[in-house]
């Protein structure tokens, strides 16, 4: 794989180059039937469609060249996809997850919201996991990540990582998981990271002392030995 420049030139001044980049793929026989040579989403051709309509591209052209495409229907809050969940998950720190990433090679780790995601690997070479290991194993939630490389008109734009919605979260688990089902991977939810180490693995017996302590309008401070 390569990224080259090119020339490339606008409606509004077509004697004027603008440099621009473009990915090629050399030395690939791709069949037209192989798992990579899938349709476009939806998502991705609107993009382009909005794009050439906000530079007066002809709206024939936008109809009939990008959007008769065939595509993959973008989905809907309600019907994003999501992992599933083992039996119980269990409530550890994040000192305690990034020690469980440190420990494992066989399998990867990653984070959406607070829900930490389980993901076997059997070939390290694949993208998919590839991916996953440089840009989420053992790293924070990664709703934030998704968010800003898959562009989608549907959702609500933001500026920064404290702006996530549960939208936004349930957004990018759904695109997580459709990315690596196309890299023949799964995962599934196995834990909720939590700030207290008094919670890890389910609670401690104190839990609801400390609630009553520390509930709001009370003028009582609890220090923990080793919080």
């Amino acid at each position: 794989d390569d990224i080259r420049p090119v020339d490339v030139y606008t409606y509004a001044d077509p004697d004027t180059p603008i440099r621009a980049y473009v990915f090629v793929m050399e030395g690939k026989d791709i069949d037209k039937d192989a798992p990579m040579e899938q349709p476009a989403e939806e998502r991705y051709l609107r993009l382009i469609a909005d794009g050439l309509k906000l530079h007066g591209v002809d709206e024939d052209y936008i109809e009939f060249t990008i959007m008769s495409n065939e595509y993959v229907p973008s989905r809907k809050p309600g019907d994003y996809h999501k992992f599933p969940s083992k039996s119980k998950v269990r409530k550890i720190t994040r000192s305690k997850y990034e020690a469980i990433c440190r420990d494992v090679t066989d399998k990867y780790y990653f984070v959406l919201g607070d829900i930490v995601c389980e993901m076997p690997v059997s070939n390290p070479e694949n993208p998919g996991a590839k991916w996953i290991r440089g840009q989420c194993h053992g790293k924070g939630d990664m709703s934030w990540i998704i968010y800003k490389i898959r562009i989608d008109p549907d959702i609500p734009e933001i500026e920064c990582r404290e702006d996530l919605t549960p939208q936004h979260i349930e957004w990018a688990e759904s695109m997580t998981y459709e990315y690596l089902s196309k890299c023949n991977l799964s995962a599934t939810k196995c834990y909720q990271i939590v700030e207290s180490s008094g919670q890890d693995g389910g609670g401690g017996a104190n839990d609801g002392i400390l609630a009553i302590l520390c509930c709001r309008g009370s003028s009582v401070q609890v220090v923990q030995k080793g919080a």
